[in-house]
């Protein structure tokens, strides 16, 4: 189970009972209908607020819990990841799980809260932000918007992406990992989504909903072929 699961779940058994309304960290949906633009809003509007938050597809606006169909499921985390990726700066980390719940499908998108703030409409000035408030989006105010930006934290170098794949075994390939769980005296998991896990939580790996990157960290310290990342080719830090 994805660690952030037991968290959703719960926030979304609190939205539903005893009297069903959306919370500023969850908003119900029964399917991708609306328009791109107010997806973009929401997005913004998690990422904007602390904990990030979720968007619950699979439920109506009256809080009835009716599931996703199964057959719209990698439509809507596509849109969502292109808008995440593509729609807003900067670019939104997100993630996904199809769970059920009370003998339903409910397709659960996690959206992360950003690091750096505000996060806003791509091409647009910063005051085109979002945020939640009484279980609403709406648009940033002034003030919001200068708090937003105080507490906004810098991704550090080592944080930073060098390369991005949406196959896990060409990330794989890329890293000596077999070396890094010698070096920390660990078992090597059985599987690739095990090994990936334990590399996410060193930091040299890092998901984005269907994606996985590989952090300058990451090469860093692990790469086959440091040549093969641009820009560290003089940066190589590993000891034998």
């Amino acid at each position: 189970m994805k660690s952030w699961i037991e968290r959703a779940i719960s926030l979304l058994e609190k939205s539903l009972e005893p009297i069903p309304q959306e919370l500023n960290q969850l908003d119900w949906k029964i399917d991708i209908s609306q328009k791109d633009e107010r997806f973009h809003h929401h997005i913004s509007g998690f990422a904007n607020t602390e904990g990030g938050g979720f968007l619950v597809f699979g439920i109506d606006r009256h809080g009835i819990v009716h599931g996703v169909n199964k057959n719209i499921i990698d439509n809507i985390i596509q849109k969502i990841g292109n808008i995440a990726r593509d729609g807003l700066e900067p670019s939104v980390s997100i993630d996904h799980s199809l769970e059920e719940y009370r003998g339903k499908s409910v397709l659960f998108i996690y959206i992360a809260e950003s690091r750096i703030k505000p996060v806003h409409m791509r091409g647009q000035p910063l005051e085109e932000s979002y945020i939640r408030s009484a279980a609403q989006t709406r648009k940033i105010d002034k003030n919001e918007l200068r708090r937003a930006l105080i507490s906004s934290q810098p991704i550090r170098f080592e944080e930073m992406t060098a390369y991005t794949s949406q196959s896990l075994t060409d990330i794989l390939s890329r890293l000596d990992y077999i070396r890094v769980f010698d070096m920390l005296r660990f078992p090597v998991p059985k599987t690739d989504f095990g090994i990936a896990e334990f590399l996410i939580s060193q930091k040299f790996l890092t998901r984005d909903n269907d994606r996985y990157n590989i952090t300058n960290l990451g090469v860093l310290v692990s790469a086959k072929e440091i040549q093969s990342f641009l820009g560290k080719e003089r940066k190589a830090v590993r000891v034998n």
